[in-house]
């Protein structure tokens, strides 16, 4: 009798898998995972703001979510919990899977949600500090990740806990920057890692909010 059961059981998970659609479940996952950096003008090679885009990337999309290659997060998910952590969990990881494998049907349009609008103004607004990275030009010519470490002085009346950060490279399209910063009491310095850079651009502004 367990044989006769096991079979629609198994049916059914297949068929609710296979019927995902980007209007009601796939879009989401993209718009809130992905499109920030796959905007046009950022730092991502291609854009994912639409079903067009995200219909052509497709199998790129499906590989790397299932390979862990994106969205980039280099932290151990294991170890510790981190503000605005960039992973997918298994059920998205399976329902992007799933709708590539069923041929990514873009379903009722009406249904599907807005595009996300993203603004080129700093999202941290009215700063307490703002610092200036030192002007550097990257190489024209790259074969590796170029990682530069900039010492920006910043001079404080005491010690001040850093609640949050921005890094504003001067062309996004052109350089990925780590939010990975460090501070040294003496000196009230801090230091920014800039990295992914493949073009020769200036880099720009870094604004830093510190909490008194």
């Amino acid at each position: 009798m367990s044989k006769k059961l096991l079979f629609p059981i198994l049916m059914l998970v297949a068929a609710n898998l296979s019927a995902q659609t980007w209007a009601d479940d796939v879009a989401c996952i993209v718009y809130s995972h992905c499109s920030k950096c796959h905007s046009p003008g950022n730092i991502a090679p291609f854009s994912l703001m639409n079903y067009q885009e995200a219909y052509e990337a497709r199998y790129v999309i499906q590989y790397d979510v299932t390979h862990g290659i994106m969205p980039p997060w280099k932290a151990d998910p294991n170890f510790g919990k981190h503000t605005g952590r960039r992973l997918l969990s298994d059920n998205e990881i399976n329902l992007i899977n799933a709708w590539v494998n069923n041929g990514a049907p873009e379903g009722n349009p009406a249904v599907a949600p807005p595009s996300p609008v993203f603004s080129s103004v700093a999202e941290i607004q009215n700063p307490d500090l703002s610092v200036q990275i030192p002007t550097y030009t990257i190489p024209a010519v790259l074969t590796n990740d170029l990682y530069r470490v900039f010492a920006i002085p910043v001079t404080l009346p005491g010690d001040r806990f850093i609640t949050g950060m921005e890094v504003i490279p001067a062309t996004a399209a052109w350089c990925t920057t780590s939010s990975s910063i460090r501070t040294t009491p003496a000196r009230h310095s801090c230091r920014m890692r800039p990295t992914h850079c493949r073009a020769t651009q200036p880099l720009a502004a870094s604004e830093f909010l510190v909490q008194n």
